[in-house]
């Protein structure tokens, strides 16, 4: 995957799946106790890493990007990336909003998706 079908696939999976957010008990997470993901958290591997309170950034100070995330995307070093793909996953799931979410979406497309 590209970082664009990376955008593509998460826009068109929280657009028609809004409820699957990665967000219970006040906050979001890369994996809820229902089964719900976040943004990144669909991307990851199992393991305890999914279980990590805190945000993309710090996660990623404390596991290794490329053992963390799925063979399909851990070619995908880019933490600013994957940061920015966390945060629009985090206001969606805050928000609810899709007029937000589908303009993040075009935006982060306009930055991102001519990079493999």
């Amino acid at each position: 995957m590209t970082k664009k079908d990376v955008l593509e696939d998460t826009y068109k999976f929280y657009s028609e799946n809004p409820d699957q957010v990665g967000y219970a008990d006040g906050g979001c997470q890369y994996l809820t106790k229902e089964g719900n993901k976040c943004a990144l958290g669909r991307y990851m591997v199992d393991g305890r890493h999914q279980e990590f309170n805190g945000g993309a950034l710090s996660l990623f100070n404390f596991f290794d990007l490329k053992s963390i995330l799925c063979e399909e995307v851990n070619h995908i070093d880019d933490v600013d990336f994957w940061i920015e793909v966390q945060s629009w996953h985090d206001k969606f799931a805050l928000t609810k909003d899709p007029v937000y979410f589908k303009k993040r979406y075009g935006e982060l497309l306009l930055k991102y998706g001519e990079e493999s």
